[in-house]
């Protein structure tokens, strides 16, 4: 709460579940519990990471019962705009935060190549009527030139909203 941090990210656990057997799953969903009191009890929410190589890789594994409990989305790398959709649309109930990137494989492309993606996408967050931040992830080159220009491109694309 010194932060003023209304989410923390959780990445839950760096096993998928082909990787886990039930009782390390749930070690790992009790703890989950456990944290979602304390940050319950000081006015936080927990947004865990939806992200392959975890327990939370898939829209299913992101559902929770507990109201402190959520998730971040991003699209899947390589996923199609289809499939990403119905996978935003499956966490939206539990949407935090959303990590804004555009990228293939192990290649990435700046922002402005997949806008029209991004624009429906955030539309979407923005129909919850919650506030949801934008995290931009993974710019091409790793470059400050691309992160400006990525950064402009999410500006006027949330100002579209």
């Amino acid at each position: 709460m010194a932060l003023g941090a209304p989410v923390i990210q959780v990445w839950a656990s760096k096993r998928d579940h082909a990787g886990a057997d039930a009782a390390y799953c749930a070690t790992v969903v009790a703890d989950a519990l456990r944290i979602a009191d304390l940050a319950a009890a000081a006015g936080i929410a927990i947004g865990f990471d939806y992200h392959g190589g975890t327990l939370t890789a898939t829209d299913a594994e992101t559902q929770c019962d507990h109201p402190a409990l959520g998730t971040f989305w991003q699209p899947h790398v390589g996923a199609n705009a289809a499939t990403a959709e119905a996978g935003l649309n499956a966490v939206l109930p539990r949407l935090r935060n959303l990590h804004v990137f555009n990228w293939a494989g192990r290649e990435r492309f700046p922002l402005a190549a997949r806008a029209h993606d991004w624009q429906r996408w955030l539309r979407l967050a923005a129909s919850t009527g919650r506030d949801h931040v934008c995290t931009l992830e993974f710019v091409r080159d790793d470059h400050i030139d691309q992160l400006g220009a990525d950064a402009a491109v999410l500006v006027q694309l949330i100002a579209e909203c």
